[in-house]
């Protein structure tokens, strides 16, 4: 159903992979922000295996 509607054209491909990067792009400035809190300690963490 979903397939029928987004057509065959390449637009949803293009905006689900851009997503995906951007997404990928905060993730990995949020968790240096959170290593650097760490660092600062102004965050505790704890390691769990």
């Amino acid at each position: 159903m979903l397939a029928s509607y987004m057509g065959k054209g390449q637009t949803f491909d293009e905006a689900l992979a851009d997503f995906a990067e951007a997404y990928a792009d905060q993730n990995q400035r949020d968790h240096a922000a959170l290593m650097r809190a760490v660092r600062a300690d102004n965050v505790e963490a704890i390691h769990v295996e």
